[in-house]
Order: C-alpha cells, then structure tokens, then sequence
C-alpha cells in the first residue's frame, strides 16, 4: 500500500471501509464533479446504452413467450443465455409469478408458472459498461378479478403522475395513489 500523490475521492461514495483501508492519512482531493460528468454521454456511450436496452428487450421478449408449465428459474435461465449470447448480465434476473410477484426482490425459485399466474420479470443486459434494467408484467389467462385490478391500479398509475412536480413532495403522489385504492378498498395493498 505504497501511494504518492494526491488521491481523487467522491467523498459523497465513499464507504468507511474504503476509507479505513486505502486513503486514511493519505492526501485527498474531493472529485465529485466526476457524476456531473457522467451524465452527459457521448454518441459512444448512447450507442452502447441502447445496445443494452436492445439486448434486455430481446430477452424479455422470447423469455415471455410460453410461460405456462415453465419454472420461474427455467424462464429466467433462458432470459440470462439470451442476454449472455451478446453482452454480459447487468443482475440476477427476477422471476416471480402467483402470490410470488407481490414480493419486491423476490428470490427466483423453481415454482411452476401457470397460466391464470401474473408474472414479473425484472432483467437487464450490460454492455461495454452501461447497464439496462427492464421490468413487465405478464399473465397469459388473466381472471375478471386481475383485470379489475389492472385497471385500477391504472387509475391509480395515472393520478399518482398527475401529482408528479418540480419541487413538490413525493407524499402527494403517495397520497393520490392511496386514495383511488381506498375508493375500491383496496387501501391495505
């Protein structure tokens, strides 16, 4: 651990591990304005993010074809060897179906999908260091009680983003999608 120099830190990154094994006693420099930098991409770079996005929307694509009598792991090990074919995985991609796709994160399992199931696949591909991140939701044989749902939380979608303002408070957008689910008593979800 021999440095010389000063050493460039984005002090707003920074974990105290970090700090503890690499720059405690060293002189450092507070280069913050790197993630300002950062957010203004070059035609590289928006080549390589729409790659990415490309890539992800082939996978979610043949992996939603034919859910029925597939396990949540199978469709998602098919999304990864789509992705794998032309970039890298961004993350462990996310299969959740039935009950399982109420639970944010949920663990991937070997649960077989069925086709009344709704299902959340939540995947993304990296390329040349940019990442995409996509999430849908399918069911292949929706009941009446799935598409009443849907469209309530439709409704709900829609009033939330009326709320959506510079400068305003995100509770309100909180506010206004709680108070359509409670029209249709729907408020404990």
């Amino acid at each position: 651990k021999e440095l010389s120099g000063k050493i460039g830190v984005e002090k707003r990154h920074m974990t105290m591990h970090f700090h503890e094994e690499y720059v405690e006693g060293e002189e450092c420099v507070n280069v913050d304005f790197v993630e300002e930098m950062r957010q203004v991409k070059d035609d590289n770079e928006r080549v390589r993010i729409q790659k990415a996005i490309t890539i992800a929307e082939k996978a979610m694509k043949e992996a939603s074809e034919e859910l029925e009598d597939r396990s949540e792991l199978e469709t998602a090990q098919r999304a990864e060897a789509i992705i794998r074919y032309d970039a890298r995985i961004a993350f462990e991609t996310i299969v959740a179906s039935g009950h399982n796709s109420s639970i944010p994160h949920h663990e991937t399992s070997k649960k077989r999908i069925k086709s009344e199931d709704p299902v959340i696949i939540d995947l993304g591909a990296n390329f040349g260091h940019y990442n995409s991140d996509i999430t849908r939701t399918f069911c292949q044989s929706p009941s009446e009680e799935y598409l009443e749902r849907y469209e309530i939380v439709k409704e709900a979608l829609s009033e939330g983003i009326k709320e959506i303002n510079v400068g305003e408070k995100t509770s309100l957008v909180d506010d206004a999608i709680r108070n359509v689910l409670s029209e249709y008593g729907l408020e404990e979800h």
